[in-house]
């Protein structure tokens, strides 16, 4: 039974809507005051508990996506140390014969990913295979920079 309704029995209310007996007025409306309170208690407990279950949820997920953002993180910069090593090793084996520094291939690497849309470790790995070709170099002079052009070729060639 509606608040309302029990109000209106307690309250004594006759068919024309006259009071009978108004001395019960002020419990009966203070029990529907109760009572309404009693909802609107439920209810915000319950949306309450709804927001917690959420924000727990969405902690969680936040929590999960960081953690695969850092471990992929942490993956990227080791196969990019370990790629450096690889092209570091690889200039001391030839000698320097292509001109080119370790620093040189990772500025080279990182121009040619964007303009590729290739990863820039994979660059750098065509790039240390052509290192060991020593007639194919940077040299002195315009239009001379052999293996730049060289590295930018085969990037474009895997990648069509």
């Amino acid at each position: 039974m509606s608040t309302i309704a029990r109000l209106v029995i307690e309250l004594g209310v006759d068919d024309d809507g006259v009071h009978k007996d108004l001395s019960k007025a002020p419990a009966a409306v203070e029990q529907a005051g109760t009572d309404a309170g009693r909802r609107y208690a439920k209810g915000f407990s319950g949306a309450l508990t709804v927001l917690k279950v959420a924000a727990a949820t969405a902690i969680a997920g936040a929590i999960a996506i960081g953690g695969r953002e850092i471990s992929a993180s942490i993956a990227e910069a080791r196969e990019a140390n370990k790629v450096g090593a690889i092209t570091a090793q690889v200039i001391k084996t030839t000698g320097g014969a292509a001109g080119v520094s370790v620093a040189h291939i990772d500025r080279l690497s990182s121009r040619l990913s964007v303009l590729q849309g290739v990863d820039d470790d994979l660059v750098a790995s065509n790039a240390n295979l052509l290192l060991t070709f020593t007639k194919v170099r940077n040299e002195a002079g315009k239009g001379n920079q052999v293996f730049d052009r060289a590295t930018r070729i085969v990037g474009d060639m895997s990648v069509a």
